[in-house]
């Protein structure tokens, strides 16, 4: 050990040796839930991480057990030994921490033989491409169900816990952050890793529980010489009032060649030393955000354009940050599943319009030149003008400056007038309004989650048939399909009275069939035969993709048919799998190869979601997913597939 590490080490022990009560206990904060980072005054056992009550049922935690495999070719079978009174003695199974899991298939789990027939270094490959960052809710919510499902880990060698670390990695980076510290409760604390204690770590930051990350570090930098802990452990000592030693401690690191820029401004900033600029800095990690709100320093606008979820959750939440900065990062973290749509629509909310913005809408937001029809009642204050008890700024700290995007305003703006309208026409106008712009920028299907309370309220009647092309998309990307069927039979009901009815219902049905809904029930060729004139006019459904999807779902398209399909139809950039990826994923579902062919699916799709997947792909990936049983998951691809040239 050099010198240097040395000296480090020693600085690092005294630091918690010389301590006493510089550390002291603090409630525990929810998940969600951010707070500013004050500092502790006593160190505690570090714990796992607590997960708060959710509207799902509660999972049912199957902790690591004894996993009995058959015996290979020439191995010993262990010998069983009887006592004179007939016990039986036996060698005990190893714990297979692999194993654990915490969804039942009742609760959406793929069951405990998932990776029955799977090879173990197949699983270890396709695992390092997982798209934990796709903008999907369907990707999302079958990824969740592969990585929190319990049981026997894949055939082959591996270090025993690896594969749960790789679990818990992955959620964390997707910013399910209550999923991860359920998962991580299956887990028996002695079988627990320091990968698994850094995962920990980085989600406590996340979360702003700073007692817990400290306590974390405080045990695990004497057992491991790793900087990750030491600089955790530095960060902790200011927070303590201990900043001499945090500064040593960051020199030596920085000694020893550690290229962490950011690390270093900011444990600066948080010691009274004007630090380097933040410049560049596009993807931040857990100890940067945790360390910047506690700094009150505002992270580069670089740093919401990154793919961390996670990350981007955290800059959402806290209240710290300027509200042009947590909304750019809550658009984003909401498109890729680690926010809640309801949290996105709180903050748009909260942006301080003026009167003149407010009165009109559509020409503030540059959609129309004379001024919308005013509201009955005057508008409310805008509920983000001041901060909530949650976000308050102290009274003593100047608030970080806010610069708006104009784009972001605009979105927010159209948003916010769709929501809070209360009289029927001009909330038709604004959702018509909001809905357009979001297809136009590519945020539809982010539009209509955010926008459904308002797509809930309108009932459908013969005076808004002309907005009920659009009901029924924006219902179906956000879910409700139900609902989205009571618009289509107004459209349907219409149709004898109005060729345009007509022709919209003809337009929907394709989209409807693909949702499951009932009013699709008898889809038939001569649907899509009806459809096919329509898919010319405007950004339009490219046939072949529609034409692929249907016959996955078991509708016959005859040759004739198929000849019909333009073959210079304009082609996106679209990803295309490897063939030899798909032959797997073939292979895989055939023989019923449920985790296999789950991987295999969300890799061929990729991180930029099924949307922008090939047709050839899609076809594939859906047929796999119907084939092993998962249907719910095939449509929801299918559908957000469909997104893609809104007609």
């Amino acid at each position: 050990m050099t010198a240097s590490r040395s000296s480090l080490l020693v600085a690092l022990g005294l630091a918690f040796g010389l301590s006493g009560n510089a550390l002291a206990q603090q409630e525990p904060t929810p998940l969600g839930h951010p707070r500013m980072l004050e500092p502790p005054r006593s160190l505690e056992a570090p714990r796992s991480l607590d997960v708060p009550a959710t509207r799902t049922p509660a999972p049912v935690i199957q902790r690591a057990a004894p996993v009995q495999r058959a015996p290979s070719p020439g191995s010993r079978t262990p010998v069983s030994r009887s006592g004179g009174r007939g016990i039986q003695v036996d060698r005990l199974q190893a714990l297979d921490v692999d194993a654990g899991g915490v969804l039942s298939v009742a609760q959406g789990g793929l069951g405990p033989s998932l990776w029955y027939g799977t090879k173990r270094d197949l699983v270890d490959s396709l695992l390092g491409h997982l798209p934990a960052e796709a903008r999907s809710p369907a990707m999302r919510s079958l990824m969740r169900r592969l990585l929190m499902t319990a049981g026997a880990p894949p055939e082959g060698e591996g270090t025993p816990g690896s594969l749960m670390e790789r679990r818990l990695g992955l959620l964390t980076r997707m910013g399910d952050l209550e999923g991860a510290g359920a998962l991580l409760g299956a887990v028996p604390s002695r079988a627990r890793t320091e990968p698994m204690a850094r995962l920990e770590a980085d989600s406590l930051m996340l979360a702003a529980d700073a007692p817990k990350a400290c306590a974390l570090a405080a045990n695990q930098v004497h057992a491991v010489d790793a900087p990750y802990w030491q600089k955790l452990l530095a960060f902790c000592q200011t927070l303590a009032g201990e900043g001499g030693k945090a500064m040593l401690a960051a020199e030596l690191l920085r000694e020893m060649g550690d290229p962490d820029t950011a690390f270093y401004s900011l444990l600066e900033t948080l010691n009274g030393i004007p630090g380097a600029p933040l410049d560049g800095l596009s993807d931040p990690a857990p100890l940067h955000v945790a360390m910047a709100r506690t700094a009150r320093v505002a992270l580069p606008p670089e740093a919401t354009q990154g793919d961390h979820p996670a990350v981007l959750r955290a800059i959402a939440l806290d209240g710290a940050v300027p509200l042009p900065t947590r909304l750019a990062a809550a658009e984003r973290a909401e498109a890729m599943g680690s926010l809640p749509a309801l949290v996105l629509r709180d903050l748009y909310s909260q942006v301080p319009f003026t009167e003149e913005e407010l009165a009109n809408p559509l020409s503030a937001a540059g959609l129309a030149e004379a001024p919308e029809p005013a509201p009955e009642a005057e508008p409310e204050p805008v509920a983000g003008a001041t901060p909530t008890d949650a976000e308050a700024v102290p009274e003593d700290e100047v608030p970080m400056p806010e610069v708006w995007d104009p784009a972001l305003r605009a979105r927010a703006l159209l948003i916010y007038t769709a929501l809070r309208q209360d009289v029927t026409a001009a909330r038709a106008e604004a959702l018509s309004a909001a809905l357009g712009q979001a297809a136009a920028e590519g945020r539809y299907s982010a539009a209509a989650r955010v926008l459904s309370p308002a797509l809930e309220a309108l009932e459908p009647s013969a005076s808004l048939v002309w907005l009920a092309r659009d009901m029924v998309r924006a219902l179906v990307f956000a879910g409700r399909i139900e609902r989205a069927g009571a618009w289509y039979r107004l459209l349907k009901g219409n149709a004898a009275l109005n060729p345009e009815s007509a022709k919209v219902t003809t337009q929907l049905k394709p989209l409807m069939f693909l949702a499951g809904a009932k009013e699709a029930a008898d889809f038939s060729p001569r649907d899509l035969a009806s459809w096919l004139p329509t898919a010319g006019e405007g950004p339009a459904w490219s046939a072949g993709r529609l034409f692929t999807l249907v016959e996955t779902f078991e509708v016959f398209i005859p040759d004739g048919l198929w000849a019909r399909v333009p073959l210079n139809e304009p082609v996106a950039t679209v990803a295309m799998a490897d063939a030899a990826l798909l032959r797997r994923l073939e292979l895989a579902a055939r023989r019923g190869r449920t985790g296999e062919a789950v991987l295999l699916a969300l890799v061929a799709i990729g991180a930029d979601g099924p949307d922008q997947a090939h047709p050839m792909v899609l076809g594939e990936v859906v047929k796999a997913l119907r084939a092993i049983g998962l249907e719910d998951a095939a449509r929801g691809l299918a559908v957000e597939a469909m997104v893609a040239g809104l007609p």
